[in-house]
């Protein structure tokens, strides 16, 4: 195992540039406000659609251990997903949570599942969601973390345990304070990550790579990855070990490194990378978003640019950088202007664009674009305006689901609906986007 507790210096807190962008947004969707109308997004199961505009309310909220729920929390501001489970921020300061609990990863006693929508910590900032582990970052600049620890995710000197099951000895269902004078966070199936104050990177779970040099390293405490940093994502898949990560640094800079088997790294070629190898392959990037093998950004004058692996279109309809048997773009490639978020999921991309438009492609089996034009599209393959949603602010995708949340702070959902949307079990697939009320 691999663990590391050197604590880093304190110095001049630097404002970043992701967190800011995010706090922008927010203000500006509580100016604004979205109306209904005729293109109103409708509730629709798999078996029957309506044109009528409705929402879902869940009646099951929970105010387990102690934490306050329903009504007067305000308008969502934040909105995160993972494989099984989603967080939401509302106005008030509180995270709530739902969908796959077997690992804790909820905030509450370990269990399958919950349909409940549950606020388990205030004050919070921002969070990250791994595939059995939840983060968040809290007002003050500590760091949270819970769920599952196997690979040493939590950061808290343990790992191991039952691979499948909730080990109460190694596994946590309470959050377990990690790190202070924190500004930005993210994580992947079994990683953490988190910038400090003084612009250093931080990480710890499994290395694949992206922490230390060797792909099977467990690192069970915080270690130094790098300094100068502002955001940072990670993409992959513990599948023979392929991540890839990248990082905006304080000029602006993108900097990639990690699994490089589809090109997601950007720099030209199919080379892996380890920790110690990052590669700088673009400039003004002002966010950045990562799939398992595609990586897109937007720069600071509203282009959206992609690379990576284009199988299942998830890039779109972009012409392709054709290498033996694979379908991909090995260098950044301008997609579209006038972009203000992005998500990069397994298989899909989704676009919000400066008039609240929100745009998908890729895979759409389950209605995981909000596309649904009576045609059964399973397969979308060039970005496509979603007609059935608009003034959308921020985007958030899952496992064949997302989330939208408008301008007006009403949270949507639509795609596979087995817990983790918030809308119940027995309503089949959200067909199109439907309000989540809570």
């Amino acid at each position: 195992m691999f663990s590391q507790t050197k604590k880093p210096a304190s110095r001049k807190v630097h404002r970043f540039i992701a967190v800011l962008l995010t706090a922008v947004l927010m203000l500006s969707c509580a100016a604004c406000g979205g109306d209904a109308n005729s293109n109103e997004p409708s509730l629709a199961s798999s078996s029957n659609i309506s044109n009528e505009p409705s929402s879902i309310s869940n009646d099951n909220i929970s105010n387990e251990n102690g934490t306050l729920s329903g009504g007067n929390h305000g308008k969502v501001i934040a909105v995160y997903a993972s494989n099984n489970h989603s967080a939401f921020i509302t106005e008030d300061g509180r995270l709530w949570t739902v969908g796959g609990n077997g690992y804790g990863q909820l905030g509450r006693t370990s269990g399958a599942y919950s349909n409940d929508i549950v606020a388990m910590m205030d004050n919070v900032l921002q969070a990250a969601l791994g595939e059995k582990h939840t983060a968040a970052l809290k007002n003050d600049g500590s760091l949270w973390v819970w769920g599952d620890n196997y690979y040493g995710q939590l950061g808290n000197g343990k790992s191991g345990g039952e691979i499948d099951a909730y080990d109460e000895d190694i596994d946590s269902e309470t959050p377990i304070k990690v790190l202070d004078e924190v500004v930005f966070i993210a994580a992947n199936e079994y990683q953490t990550f988190a910038v400090k104050s003084d612009g250093s990177l931080w990480a710890w779970g499994y290395s694949g790579k992206i922490i230390t040099s060797n792909v099977d390293d467990i690192v069970t405490e915080p270690a130094k990855v790098m300094d100068d940093v502002i955001s940072v994502d990670i993409g992959g898949d513990i599948t023979n070990g392929r991540f890839h990560a990248a990082v905006i640094k304080t000029d602006g800079s993108l900097w990639t490194w990690g699994n490089n088997q589809y090109y997601q790294l950007g720099d030209g070629t199919n080379n892996n990378k380890g920790a110690m190898e990052t590669t700088k392959v673009a400039e003004d990037v002002a966010m950045v978003s990562i799939g398992r093998t595609h990586t897109l950004i937007i720069k600071n004058d509203g282009t959206l640019w992609g690379w990576g692996s284009n199988s299942d279109y998830i890039l779109g309809d972009l012409k392709d950088d054709y290498v033996g048997v694979m379908t991909v773009i090995t260098e950044p490639k301008f997609i579209m202007d006038n972009v203000v978020s992005v998500a990069a999921s397994t298989d899909r991309t989704l676009v919000v664009k400066t008039d609240g438009s929100l745009w998908g492609c890729g895979k759409n089996d389950k209605q995981e674009l909000g596309i649904d034009n009576g045609k059964g599209d399973t397969l979308v393959e060039a970005l496509r305006e979603v007609i059935t949603i608009d003034n959308v602010a921020f985007i958030a995708a899952g496992k064949s689901y997302t989330f939208a949340i408008k301008n007006d702070g009403t949270l949507w959902g639509f795609g596979r609906n087995d817990r983790p949307l918030g809308l119940g079990s027995n309503l089949g697939n959200a067909i199109l986007p439907t309000q989540i009320e809570f």
